[in-house]
């Protein structure tokens, strides 16, 4: 049955059985029988990897489109070591772009009751007892239920994640998901190459081109001082992160603090039976438009120790005016960086705008006694919404631990997304809806608008050197980023 093309609500629930091989030990990755491969001419050409090398053509992964997903029943369907001899035959596939072998993904819920609640009565957001509540009796009144969808079960991979946020792009305008990472305090956890595509291709060419919703649970890691900037998740600019606030408008034992979050919606306090527990981390999107921009993952390289107290600034030109992605109001911000430490969990980064805002974008996690440091970790920023990035912009790295950690600073850069618009300069109060035809070639265009424009542009490079005007030259792979991006020399 066709799903009828209306505002639905996904429900993304997980119901996880832990695997044979065990997670407690070291998180090694445990390979599956299953890859993902890119081919050129499609589904001709998979069907022939298929018979010449054994697998099961199980299909494609997204619709329309060259990723296939094949297994292979010789091998075994859980191991320690990838299979090296299906690697090597691959590799040397003329017409095999890409392709990895899937490794097993630990994904939990994060909520603690079922949709169907027989306390609804005691959820004073959602039922007129306090004003204004989420205004959720009155879409359900007009026949925007939503509809709950069983996607993520068993056995998790990139794959199946991936195949789960693509189901009906055209027709499901807005995923639900409440689930992601451990959120033990120690993890450092996101999405593989192939939900990172999904997310791209959602906010993109989702909803008719008006671009799909990811709405996401910000986390409920808040009693192991969990932050979600360590989620890939929640800290992705494709995804709305949704943290939580009490009846009393205060944060929940369960939140975490994080520089991502978008939004805060109602949560918590049910009940006066401290028996009863009600955690719905999204229950309602926040308002507004997803901006369907991504980074580049290359950059320049460095080594620094750091220091227990080590500030990096300096000032930036980029994307000024007259160039030819010019921002002068942001939205996201991020910064990506590799960097080692004996004891990653007491390192504190922060970041500091020319405006004076400083954001911090992970705080201590006492549990986190991990010494692989971030490896190419991207922690991103909502903090300086409509803020202009010419100036001075300061990267701060504490160490709030013992005394004689240690640490060495490899590569980082920052990645500013926004709009050529002043918007602190538009009139206040809701604006009317217009809808603008894509002009590529435009350097600046309107927020909020009914079609969104491509011209959302992104500017990226490194903290150790002077930004100039972004060139056009630079394209990028679609799985690696987005061709809006620009290096900045």
């Amino acid at each position: 049955m066709r799903p009828s093309p209306t505002s639905l609500w996904l429900g993304l629930a997980l119901a996880l059985a832990l695997p044979a091989v065990g997670w407690a030990s070291a998180r090694v990755p445990i390979y599956v029988s299953s890859w993902a491969v890119r081919v050129t001419k499609g589904y001709q050409e998979a069907e022939r990897l298929a018979r010449k090398f054994g697998f099961v053509n199980l299909g494609q992964i997204f619709p329309d489109d060259q990723y296939f997903h094949l297994r292979h029943r010789g091998v075994a369907q859980q191991s320690l070591t990838p299979h090296w001899g299906h690697h090597l035959r691959l590799k040397k596939e003329p017409k095999v772009r890409w392709f990895e072998q899937q490794t097993l993904r630990r994904r939990v819920k994060r909520s603690l009751v079922a949709p169907t609640d027989p306390w609804f009565s005691k959820q004073w957001y959602m039922n007129n007892e306090i004003q204004p509540d989420l205004n959720v009796l009155k879409v359900w009144n007009q026949g925007l239920t939503g509809r709950g969808v069983r996607m993520l079960d068993g056995t998790i991979t990139d794959i199946v994640e991936a195949q789960s946020l693509s189901l009906q792009p055209q027709h499901i305008h807005i995923y639900s998901a409440s689930w992601g990472p451990e959120d033990d305090g120690r993890t450092v956890d996101g999405p593989g190459i192939l939900t990172r595509e999904a997310f791209r291709r959602g906010v993109t060419k989702g909803r008719q081109g008006l671009g799909t919703l990811f709405i996401w649970a910000s986390g409920n890691g808040g009693l192991h001082y969990d932050n979600c900037n360590c989620d890939g998740y929640t800290n992705s600019i494709h995804t709305l992160s949704v943290g939580s606030t009490t009846r009393q408008g205060r944060v929940p034992w369960y939140s975490e603090a994080c520089a991502s979050t978008f939004t805060t919606t109602f949560s918590s306090g049910v009940a006066t039976d401290p028996q009863i527990m009600c955690i719905r981390d999204s229950p309602d999107p926040p308002p507004g438009a997803t901006r369907p921009t991504a980074g580049p993952q290359d950059g320049p390289h460095l080594t620094s120790p750091i220091l227990p107290r080590m500030l990096v600034a300096k000032n930036v030109s980029a994307c000024s005016y007259g160039s030819h992605r010019f921002i002068r109001s942001l939205e996201h911000v991020q910064v990506q960086l590799s960097l080692s430490y004996s004891r990653r969990g007491d390192l504190e980064i922060s970041l500091t705008s020319p405006m004076g805002t400083r954001s911090t974008l992970v705080a201590i996690r006492p549990l986190d006694i991990s010494g692989q440091g971030y490896n190419n970790w991207i922690f991103m920023s909502t903090h300086y919404w409509d803020e202009n990035p010419q100036g001075l912009w300061t990267l701060g790295l504490e160490n709030k631990g013992y005394y004689f950690n240690t640490g060495t600073l490899f590569y980082y850069t920052l990645l500013l997304y926004g709009t050529g618009e002043d918007m602190t300069a538009r009139p206040q109060g809701p604006q009317p809806a217009v809808v603008v035809a894509p002009e590529p070639q435009r350097a600046a265009s309107d927020r909020g608008t009914a079609q969104l424009s491509p011209s959302y542009y992104t500017c990226w490079g490194s903290l150790t050197s002077d930004y100039t005007a972004c060139s056009l030259s630079l394209m990028l792979d679609e799985l690696q980023g987005s061709s809006k991006a620009c290096h900045l020399r």
